[in-house]
């Protein structure tokens, strides 16, 4: 999927699900600021602005009226916050930073979009969008929605580099992906093997050469 779905890009913050985030110092204040069936929930479930913490506030009709989610001290820039993408229902959602000053919106969107990642290459499409649908954050007034996609799309890419499996990414298929992405930024490739590779990176070549020849050893050479 584009990484940019996750994101509402056109959707008032006025209309989403308000997700209030905390920091532990402002604690009371925030929830001063709530009608008083709302803090009688937090009260009753317990809310102590913790990194990480997060309450659902329902109303009286099922659906949900906000989300509380602790942004503990905050005394560095964190994308924490951002980590609500995998445990908030599939709706559309808005940071709410009145109780947390110190958070950095651009790391708590990027923290959003890392942690909604995951590994679906050998399910079939319309299956995991069944089983695990999406929500989506407005972005917060200020930040650059296309470059926080751009840094989230290469820990994307490394995530699943990692994550696919040896028999299916060897030497050739690494090729391919370095080839891919230079194509798509206009880098040069050159591709360095057999009797090149050999006299110019020996230890490379004596590691691989004992593997069969589809996947012969190789360096790539990208330069942007």
């Amino acid at each position: 999927m584009d990484i940019l779905d996750l994101l509402a890009m056109d959707v008032p913050a006025g209309e989403a699900t308000s997700i209030l985030l905390v920091a532990a110092d402002h604690r009371e204040e925030a929830l001063a600021s709530l009608a008083e069936p709302e803090r009688q929930w937090i009260r009753r479930v317990g809310f102590h602005a913790r990194p990480g913490e997060m309450v659902i506030v329902p109303r009286a009709s099922g659906s949900i009226a906000l989300v509380l989610a602790g942004a503990g001290e905050c005394e560095r820039p964190s994308i924490a916050p951002g980590a609500l993408a995998r445990k908030v229902p599939a709706a559309t959602y808005a940071f709410d930073f009145r109780f947390a000053p110190r958070v950095n919106a651009a790391l708590a969107t990027l923290g959003w979009l890392l942690s909604a990642y995951r590994f679906d290459r050998y399910k079939q499409s319309e299956t995991v969008e069944v089983e695990h649908p999406r929500a989506q954050l407005v972005v917060p007034d200020g930040v650059d929605a296309a470059a926080v996609a751009r840094q989230a799309e290469a820990v994307w890419l490394g995530r699943d580099l990692v994550n696919t499996p040896a028999n299916d990414l060897g030497p050739a298929e690494l090729a391919v992906q370095v080839k891919t992405l230079a194509a798509a930024f206009g880098a040069d490739v050159r591709e360095i093997r057999g009797e090149e590779l050999e006299h110019g990176w020996p230890l490379v070549h004596a590691v691989g050469k004992g593997a069969e020849r589809a996947r012969a050893p190789r360096v790539l050479d990208m330069r942007w």
